[in-house]
């Protein structure tokens, strides 16, 4: 008797229409993120035109200014060096190509010109509705932290931004971040939200600076310099 062959087309079929859901699914998650970067792009793109670039000013052996394309590279490396290795995320590093001068403070070594730390902005979903930038990131080198540097840097950016016309700033803080949270809030940030964050397993404020308060104040080289207008 002949040998005879069984076939199970069933689960031949069964298994192309499981890799091709596979395969749909992947597509969908990119065309999916990919989406949410072009809007992001876009909104940053069109939000940042009304700003102007940051000025510079000299506080305590360093030069705080604005960033530029050519710093990106800088940057990356020293979030990397303060953030153990985790490399910038690509809505910042989007919002530094399309408008680095406006949405991004370096401060340099004034004597050797080198990147020590950083402030970054971009415009989310909520801040276009509400008339809002967002607070990415600020860094700072080791050496440069406790000095009040930092409070410095967030005072300039929150006069610049009222400068444009922005209504306020918002930011997100983990509540066990009292160091950041307890700086925010001196400046004038107010949490608005409170959330859990499962990427990151904690409990998150979301925070806005009205300002207002920040308007009477004309935008000079140092905050030293800064006076009310008469």
């Amino acid at each position: 008797m002949g040998r005879t062959t069984r076939h199970v087309p069933h689960r031949e079929h069964g298994g192309l229409a499981l890799v091709s859901g596979q395969r749909s699914g992947r597509l969908e998650k990119y065309l999916a993120r990919a989406a949410l970067m072009s809007a992001f792009v876009l909104r940053n793109l069109w939000c940042g035109r009304r700003l102007r670039p940051f000025p510079t000013f000299l506080y305590g052996g360093t030069s705080v200014g604005p960033l530029s394309r050519s710093d990106i590279k800088h940057v990356e490396r020293l979030y990397a060096s303060i953030n153990g290795g985790s490399p910038l995320d690509l809505r910042k590093k989007a919002a530094l190509w399309l408008h680095a001068p406006r949405l991004g403070i370096g401060v340099r070594d004034a004597a050797t010109g080198e990147l020590i730390g950083m402030s970054l902005y971009y415009f989310n979903a909520r801040d276009r509705r509400e008339g809002t930038v967002h607070e990415g990131y600020i860094g700072l080198d080791a050496s440069l932290r406790g000095a009040g540097l930092g409070t410095v840097v967030r005072r300039h950016a929150l006069r610049q931004f009222a400068f444009a016309g922005l209504r306020g700033v918002s930011s997100r803080i983990s509540l066990a971040n009292t160091a950041s949270l307890n700086g925010n809030l001196k400046l004038g940030f107010v949490p608005v939200d409170t959330y859990f964050d499962p990427s990151m397993g904690e409990q998150r404020h979301y925070l806005v600076c009205d300002l207002q308060p920040y308007r009477p104040y004309r935008l000079c080289a140092s905050d030293e310099q800064e006076r009310p207008k008469s």
